[in-house]
């Protein structure tokens, strides 16, 4: 299916360590945040992470839980910083909102690395398959030739 061939890419693409873990998530989280940016006049404050759910998720596919975690608070800190007023939850329901916020961002980020996980395990048995088929092939192969050099086998 070449519509999901950058997923099948992110997928096979192995667990980064800490640091380039830390850049996906700083990268992906920046580009929620700019993204907002042109949607603040009809978002006006309200939604404040309605682009950092698409942000932790493709962290989250791409550098499994090490960048999906840290993209998580990053979004929080960057919705803080970037709704007004800046740099407070000025009642309970913002605070609320960014409970809720974290807690389906985790979940995403759990589900997320989960299936980068199953579609690396997909592939490796794909390419498992694929192997132990030119195997046989070519086992097959041999054989037909050594029962035609030996005058061997029905025909």
């Amino acid at each position: 299916m070449p519509h999901v061939r950058w997923l099948r890419r992110i997928a096979a693409a192995p667990k980064p360590g800490p640091a380039k873990a830390a850049m996906i998530a700083v990268a992906c989280v920046a580009a929620g945040g700019l993204a907002r940016v042109p949607l603040e006049p009809f978002l006006q404050g309200s939604i404040g992470f309605v682009t950092f759910f698409p942000a932790v998720t493709f962290a989250a596919l791409w550098g499994g839980r090490r960048a999906g975690y840290p993209a998580v608070l990053l979004s929080v800190f960057a919705v803080w910083a970037m709704v007004p007023p800046l740099f407070d939850f000025p009642d309970q329901t913002d605070l609320l909102q960014a409970t809720l916020f974290a807690a389906a961002a985790v979940v995403i980020a759990i589900a997320a690395d989960e299936l980068k996980t199953a579609l690396r395990g997909l592939s490796e048995a794909l390419e498992t398959e694929r192997d132990t088929a030119r195997r046989a092939a070519l086992d097959e192969e041999r054989l037909r030739l050594a029962q035609e050099a030996g005058g061997l086998g029905l025909w």
